[in-house]
């Protein structure tokens, strides 16, 4: 279902740099979640596993948050929170500010309570990014659940 819209990159050189190579793949998981086509666990698995063999250190983010995707659509919630805190540890240790606080919003999204996301209409903030003006929708992007 995707493939056509990837043929072009799939052929492309640009995939020997594997930074284009994850947010491609990372890309795809996505639009896969968001589309909720009736192959998205075998398209997010394929995806997530093509990941984990480019060694680079946002690779292993954005699988974790691929995963975490997958597990929700399935109602597995309890994976789903573990590959969601997992991105957050990966995301943090590596610098990656944005990948953390959207993770962090989905997962208090799914736990509800106390670690609910804040229902404040202010901005969402990161140290290194300007102000999110619309957090749910900037994280339902991010990390499609």
């Amino acid at each position: 279902m995707l493939e056509p819209l990837f043929a072009g990159l799939d052929r492309s050189v640009l995939l020997r740099v594997q930074t284009v190579r994850a947010l491609s793949l990372w890309l795809r998981g996505r639009i896969a979640l968001r589309l909720g086509a009736a192959d998205v666990q075998r398209t997010v698995a394929r995806t997530v596993a093509e990941l984990a063999r480019i060694a680079n250190p946002r690779a292993g983010v954005v699988a974790a948050l691929l995963d975490a995707g997958a597990a929700a659509r399935r109602r597995d919630v309890d994976t789903a929170v573990a590959r969601l805190r997992l991105a957050i540890e990966r995301a943090t240790a590596t610098d990656l500010a944005l990948h953390a606080t959207a993770a962090r919003r989905q997962l208090g999204t799914l736990l509800g309570g106390s670690e609910a996301p804040a229902t404040s209409p202010r901005p969402m903030r990161t140290s290194r990014a300007k102000a999110i003006v619309s957090p749910a929708r900037f994280a339902d992007w991010f990390v499609p659940l």
